[in-house]
């Protein structure tokens, strides 16, 4: 419609990929919130990894808003490692640097070393745990917005993560996955109630027994190889 049209062509330089502001937050949530698709998506999505390795060395450079989205649109588009390695990096800022010096909560802004942290505790930072349950564990809500008791598991396999482990409480009962990483294979285990569907979805470069990269969501073993 005209205003959507509107929104995009005074938010998007569609020959640059660059958006308003040429920020890693503007780049992102253009991409998180659907405006773009196709060969403009990946024009963006260019851009962004751009700001990210070239001009901000792989720090994260975001405020509130661009946190939620960030290490998703990372994942969602294949650079799952890019985004672990911003987020447990020591050095500031990172989620990673926090850690480094001592918080086990999420602090209300990151600073670097020396300066005066205000409050200690701001659940306003608190996506980064979605990311581990969503991207890491893999599980993956109504994914439709349609039912509730649709479920997918989808995880992403990152090299330096050897075990995972979480669980959600549903309506329906408790879901819960397990990964053990050896050299070439990952060992997954799912619990599920019955009233539960959905699929298992595995990333490029890996594969079920049968050459697959989806099967159905069952309580059970599954055993992944790299391709």
């Amino acid at each position: 419609n005209r205003l959507y049209e509107g929104i995009r062509a005074n938010l998007i330089d569609f020959n640059t990929g660059i958006v308003c502001g040429n920020t890693q937050t503007s780049q992102a949530m253009t991409i998180f919130y659907g405006l773009v698709h196709g060969e403009e998506k990946r024009k963006v999505l260019d851009h962004l990894i751009y700001l990210i390795t070239e001009k901000d060395n792989e720090h994260m450079n975001v405020g509130v808003l661009g946190a939620k989205v960030l290490f998703r649109v990372l994942c969602e588009n294949g650079y799952h490692e890019l985004a672990y390695r911003m987020i447990v990096r020591t050095d500031f800022p990172a989620f990673g640097n926090l850690v480094a010096r001592g918080a086990t909560t999420l602090w209300e802004f990151f600073d670097a070393e020396g300066g005066k942290i205000d409050s200690l505790n701001h659940h306003f930072w608190s996506d980064i745990s979605a990311w581990f349950y969503r991207y890491l564990a893999g599980i993956n809500i109504n994914p439709t917005a349609k039912d509730v008791d649709n479920v997918n598991i989808e995880p992403v396999f990152i090299e330096d993560i050897k075990h995972v482990k979480a669980e959600h409480i549903h309506p329906a009962g408790k879901i819960s996955v397990e990964l053990r990483r050896a050299q070439y294979e990952v060992y997954m285990t799912v619990e599920c109630p019955e009233k539960i569907h959905g699929k298992v979805k595995i990333p490029y470069g890996w594969r079920f027994d049968d050459n697959t990269r989806v099967a159905d969501l069952h309580s059970g073993e599954y055993v992944i190889h790299m391709v």
